[in-house]
């Protein structure tokens, strides 16, 4: 049984999202077996340190490493104004827990585009980090795309996208995300899930409240 999980893990082609999420829930429940782990550990290292490169597009696509969140909200609002409250950078304090301590660190306003750096200052389970985002697409009441350059994951990578539906603007977050210092970032994927699931669900039910609100004082 052992040898059989051993070769699992160290088997990319062979790999699926959902047995990956039980090895880990297997591991969370189970510390001592954290040291099946050192097999996909010694053979990430080996892909990062020999494979100069020819390598990386297999790394960046092992979803062993990489996390996916997504949420959808249907708010009754016409697209312009939707898309006006998510370039003013300001108004993630309006969506974010306030528990975070969310605090945007560049001067304002910020011009939304292309190119774009932000920088924050916000606390993940009771310790304060500086994170730096890099809006790397900008479309215009299309999406718009943020990923971290500098912060507490690997990777994140946020696509925010907005559609026009016969009632209402849907609003998608899709989020890919990789834990740091993989293997044993890993052992935090629950807790950290967990954490991320919290916040969006308050993202969400705060856009939600605040389009309903801009709706009520309509005359």
């Amino acid at each position: 049984m052992r040898l059989a999980k051993r070769q699992f893990l160290l088997s990319h082609t062979d790999y699926k999202p959902k047995k990956t999420q039980a090895v880990f829930t297997r591991i969370w429940t189970n510390p001592g077996s954290v040291l099946v782990l050192l097999p996909v550990f010694a053979r990430y290292l080996y892909l990062v340190k020999w494979g100069q490169g020819k390598n990386q597009k297999l790394i960046d696509n092992i979803n062993l490493i990489d996390h996916f969140l997504t949420r959808e909200i249907l708010v009754r609002a016409d697209m312009r104004k939707v898309f006006e409250f998510f370039s003013n950078a300001q108004n993630l304090e309006l969506i974010t827990p306030k528990e975070l301590n969310f605090k945007i660190l560049s001067p304002i306003p910020i011009e939304m585009k292309n190119g774009t750096l932000i920088d924050y200052r916000i606390r993940l389970f009771g310790i304060s980090f500086n994170w730096k985002t890099l809006i790397s697409a900008w479309e215009p009441e299309r999406r718009f795309v943020d990923e971290q350059l500098k912060g507490p994951y690997s990777k994140w990578i946020h696509t925010h996208s907005f559609e026009t539906k016969e009632d209402g603007i849907m609003i998608k977050d899709e989020v890919r995300y990789r834990l740091p210092f993989f293997p044993l970032g890993e052992l935090m994927f629950l807790a950290v899930r967990h954490q991320l699931n919290r916040i969006f669900d308050y993202r969400t039910t705060r856009i939600k409240e605040i389009f309903q609100e801009a709706n009520q004082k309509k005359p």
